[in-house]
C-alpha cells in the first residue's frame, strides 16, 4: 500500500510540474533554468564570501577575547586564593 501511495505521489508530481510550467510558473519552465542557476550561484557565492570574510572573523575574535578574559580571571583568582 505504501509503495502504491508513493508511486501515485511521484507520478502526480510529474504531472503537476508540466501543468505548472504551462500555467505560467517560470521557475518550472526549462528555458529559465540557466538564468535561475546563474542568480542562485551568484547570490550564494556573495553570501558565502560575506560570511567567511567579514562575519566569522569578528565572531571568532569575540570568542577568543572572551576565552582569554575567562582564563585571566581564573588565573587571577587562583593567585589570590594562594595568597
Amino acid at each position: 500500500m505504501k509503495r502504491y501511495l508513493s508511486l501515485v505521489l511521484v507520478l502526480s508530481t510529474f504531472e503537476m510540474d508540466l501543468f505548472a510550467a504551462e500555467a505560467g510558473m517560470p521557475q518550472l519552465d526549462p528555458k529559465y533554468w540557466a538564468s535561475q542557476t546563474f542568480w542562485l550561484i551568484l547570490v550564494f557565492s556573495i553570501l558565502y564570501i560575506l560570511i567567511a570574510k567579514f562575519y566569522l572573523p569578528k565572531i571568532k575574535k569575540n570568542l577568543d577575547d572572551r576565552d582569554n578574559k575567562i582564563k585571566e580571571d581564573l588565573d587571577e583568582a587562583n593567585n589570590l586564593k594562594i595568597l
